[in-house]
C-alpha cells in the first residue's frame, strides 16, 4: 500500500522531530564528556560515570542559546494533525532534558532564548501568532520550567520524572484547549485532543528510553574500563595500566628513532608501622594520601602514576630526566609541608624511590627497565630511606647521578 502525501508528511514529521530531539541530547552529552576527560586525570578519552558535569556559565550560555534555538526549530516544524489542532509541538522536551539531564542555569538559559525567539516571531508574524498565543506559551514555558528544577532539586528518579511531566503538561494543556477550542467538550474535539496528548507521550517516551540506553551503554563502558585501568584505592592508574603505558611511551619515542624515558619506583617508608599501630583502614588513607601527593604535581601526558602494589608506586615519567628530578624535589617538599592527618594527629609519610633514566631504541626491554628502577629503590632503602636514587640505565653507559 502507498502512503498518501500527508501520511509521508506526517510520518517525516515524527521522525525529524525524534531525530532533532536525540541527536542534540546526545551530542550535547558526548561533548560534555570529551571535554571533561580532557580535563581530568585520564589522558585517553574514557567514558565519564556522570551525566553531565557542572559547566562554566560561559559553556552553559552556549549550551542553552543551542538548546533554546532547537526548541524554537522544533515549535515551528510541529507534527501536523487533523482537524483544528495546530499539530504536535515538542519544543518544551529541550527544557525538560536542559534542566533535568544539565542544570538550573542550563534550562533557565534555554527557555529564556526561546521566549525572545517566540517574541521575535510574534512581532515579525513568523509564522503569525496572536498575543494571546504567545502570552500563554510564555507561561506555560515557566510553569514547565519550574516543575523540572523542583524536580532536579527533589531528585526525583528519571521515569518518575517523566511521567509526572507528562501529566503536568497534559494537564495545562487540556486547561488551554478548553479556551482555545471553545466549545471543547465535544467527541470531535476530544479525540483531537486524545490524538496530540498520545502521540506527544509516544515520541517523549521513546526519546527519553534512547537518551537513557545510550547514556547507560556509555556508563556500563565506563565502569569496566575504570575497573580494568585504575586502582580502586587511590584512583591512579593500576598495575595492568602500568606495562601498557610503559610499552606505550616506549613505543612513540621509538617512532621518532630516539628519545629519553625515566622510570620511578617508589616505596612508603616504615608503612607497616601505620598499618600496626594505626590498622589498616586508616593505612589505605594513607596510601590515598600519597597518591594525592603525587597527582598534585602530575602534567597531561608527562606523567604515568600506577600503584603496581601494596604500598608501592611506579612513575613513567615521559619528559627529560632533569624535570624528572625536578618532580621528585617537589614531591618531598611536598610530603613534610602536607602531613597526613588522622583525628587532628599529623603522620609525616616519608617515600624512598629509585629512578632510572633511559634512552629509548629498538632494544628497550621493558622487563628490563623495571628491575634496574627497582634496584635503584632498593639502594635508596638501603641508605636510608627518605631519599631519591638516580641511575642511568646500564643498557646505554651507565653513569650515576
Amino acid at each position: 500500500m502507498q502512503l498518501l502525501p500527508k501520511e509521508l508528511t506526517f510520518v517525516n514529521a515524527i521522525l525529524i522531530n525524534i531525530s532533532v530531539i536525540i541527536s542534540t541530547i546526545l551530542s550535547y552529552y558526548f561533548v560534555s564528556l570529551h571535554l571533561e576527560t580532557k580535563k581530568n586525570r585520564t589522558n585517553l578519552s574514557f567514558v565519564s560515570g556522570v551525566f553531565f558535569s557542572r559547566q562554566t556559565i560561559g559553556t552553559n550560555l552556549v549550551t542553552g542559546l543551542a538548546l533554546g534555538v532547537i526548541s524554537f526549530v522544533l515549535s515551528i516544524n510541529r507534527i501536523p494533525l487533523f482537524g483544528e489542532s495546530n499539530g504536535v509541538d515538542m519544543r518544551y522536551v529541550m527544557i525538560f532534558f536542559a534542566v533535568i539531564y544539565g542544570s538550573d542555569v542550563l534550562g533557565i538559559i534555554t527557555s529564556v532564548t526561546l521566549i525572545a525567539l517566540k517574541y521575535f516571531s510574534y512581532v515579525n508574524a513568523m509564522p503569525a501568532i496572536t498575543f494571546n498565543e504567545y502570552f500563554n506559551n510564555l507561561v506555560f514555558t515557566v510553569l514547565l520550567l519550574a516543575l523540572c528544577i523542583f524536580m532536579r532539586h527533589k531528585k526525583i528518579p528519571i521515569w518518575p520524572a517523566n511521567f509526572l511531566f507528562l501529566f503536568v503538561f497534559m494537564s495545562l494543556r487540556l486547561f488551554l484547549f478548553s479556551f482555545y477550542f471553545a466549545p471543547f467538550f465535544q467527541l470531535r474535539k476530544l479525540t483531537e485532543f486524545a490524538v496530540y496528548l498520545i502521540l506527544y507521550s509516544i515520541i517523549f517516551i521513546a526519546t527519553t528510553f534512547i537518551i537513557n540506553a545510550a547514556v547507560s551503554a556509555s556508563q556500563s563502558v565506563h565502569v569496566y574500563r575504570t575497573a580494568a585501568i585504575y586502582d580502586g584505592l587511590t584512583g591512579v592508574y593500576n598495575k595492568e595500566s602500568f606495562h601498557f603505558f610503559l610499552d606505550y611511551v616506549a613505543n612513540n619515542i621509538t617512532k621518532k628513532e630516539a628519545g629519553n624515558l625515566s622510570l620511578a619506583v617508589i616505596d612508603v617508608d616504615n608503612f607497616k608501622q601505620v598499618n600496626d599501630n594505626f590498622g589498616h583502614p586508616v593505612g589505605d588513607l594513607a596510601l590515598k594520601h600519597i597518591a594525592k601527593i603525587l597527582s598534585q604535581e602530575q602534567i597531561q601526558y608527562r606523567h604515568y602514576i600506577c600503584r603496581i602494589g601494596g604500598d608501592e608506586f611506579a612513575i613513567i615519567h615521559n619528559e627529560p630526566p632533569q624535570e624528572a628530578e625536578a618532580f621528585f624535589r617537589q614531591i618531598f617538599k611536598n610530603l613534610e609541608q602536607s602531613p597526613f592527618m588522622f583525628e587532628d594527629t599529623p603522620i609525616h609519610l616519608e617515600i624512598s624511590a629509585g629512578l632510572t633514566h633511559f634512552q629509548i631504541d629498538q632494544n628497550f626491554n621493558m622487563e628490563q627497565a623495571f628491575q634496574e628502577a627497582d634496584e635503584a629503590l632498593y639502594r635508596a632503602k638501603n641508605s636510608g630511606k627518605k631519599q631519591l636514587v638516580v641511575t642511568y640505565s646500564v643498557t646505554n653507559q651507565p653513569a650515576e647521578a
